[in-house]
């Protein structure tokens, strides 16, 4: 099994589909499970070299601390700074796992392209599968229908300036003046 493990081919396969979970868990609002098949992948990864006889601490430190610093700043962080720091932890990690060489190099690009690729095509096509519309909710509240998100005039705080409390993805909490409010962005989170 750590024969099969250890051909760059699978490690290549088993990199994109760290970077692919890890992707949808950023893309995700809060913690959706993407960063858990990132971390058994990577387990994966890692405990085959283990299993080799070729242990090093520094490749499991470098991924699971990447790993960590990405459902941090997911959580509870919201930078973007702790996931980028995040990331290249990961990829060092990894780039270490798959010996550091140019032939790591090439399986961590390859991993890239095959994960660039996956990703683009789930986004493209995920939302039109049959299993998508079934666990998806189509429904639309409009205001037309009645339906209203509060009940309170906000139209005296549009155009003033106020401080996000909360990360607005769409919806979230703004302070304006001395007042919280619920609020809505109007651009992609």
């Amino acid at each position: 099994m750590a024969e099969i493990l250890a051909s760059p081919v699978v490690e290549a396969l088993l990199a994109a589909i760290i970077f692919i979970s890890l992707a949808a868990e950023v893309k995700t609002a809060g913690f959706s499970g993407g960063a858990l098949v990132a971390a058994v992948a990577g387990a994966i990864l890692i405990g085959s070299r283990w299993g080799e006889g070729s242990p090093s601490v520094l490749e499991f430190v470098l991924f699971f601390s990447g790993m960590a610093l990405i459902i941090m700043d997911i959580l509870f962080l919201f930078s973007g700074a702790a996931a980028v720091i995040g990331l290249v932890a990961v990829m060092t990690g990894l780039f270490f796992t798959f010996g550091g060489g140019v032939m790591a190099l090439y399986i961590l690009a390859a991993a890239v392209i095959l994960s660039a690729a996956g990703f683009y095509f789930i986004a493209g096509h995920l939302s039109q599968s049959r299993l998508w519309r079934k666990l998806t909710l189509h429904t639309e509240l409009k205001g037309k229908a009645g339906f209203h998100s509060s009940a309170s005039d906000y139209s005296g705080y549009v155009g003033r300036k106020g401080t996000a409390l909360s990360v607005l993805r769409p919806a979230g909490k703004v302070k304006v003046e001395d007042t919280v409010l619920d609020a809505v962005s109007d651009g992609p989170f």
